[in-house]
C-alpha cells in the first residue's frame, strides 16, 4: 500500500507465471534463533522447488518469553502452483513435508503448532 504506483506496476508486470491450474497457499510457523536472517530462509525456500513454489511471503514475527528470549517465531505463506497440472493432496503433502524438513534441518528450527 505504501509503495509508489510505478513500483507496484513494475512488480505486477514482472510476474511471469500465469498458470491455468489451481494454486494452493499454506502457512507455516517456525521457531528460529532470534538472530536468524530471514533473507537466507526466503532464498532457501524458493530454491526447494523452483517449478512449484511461486511465492514466499513472511507476514508475522512473534517474540515472547514463552518461546524463549533467544528465539523468535516467524510465520510465512507459501504459494504452490504447477504449470503442468492441478496438484493433488499427495503432491501438496510432499512439497509441504519437503519445506518442513528443509527448514528444520538447515536452520535448526522447530515447527510451531
Amino acid at each position: 500500500e505504501n509503495l509508489p504506483i510505478e513500483t507496484m506496476d513494475r512488480k505486477i508486470l514482472g510476474k511471469t507465471n500465469d498458470s491455468n491450474f489451481q494454486f494452493s497457499e499454506k502457512d507455516f510457523s517456525f521457531i528460529f534463533d532470534k538472530n536468524q536472517n530471514l533473507f537466507e530462509v526466503h532464498r532457501m525456500l524458493t530454491g526447494i522447488d523452483k517449478k512449484l513454489i511461486q511465492k514466499v511471503e513472511f507476514f508475522d514475527e512473534y517474540n515472547s518469553p514463552e518461546i524463549g528470549n533467544d528465539f523468535k517465531s516467524v510465520t510465512f505463506k507459501i504459494t504452490i502452483q504447477s504449470d503442468e497440472k492441478t496438484l493433488g493432496e499427495e503432491d501438496l503433502e510432499k512439497i509441504n513435508q519437503k519445506i518442513i524438513d528443509a527448514v528444520s534441518k538447515k536452520f535448526n528450527a522447530k515447527l510451531r503448532s
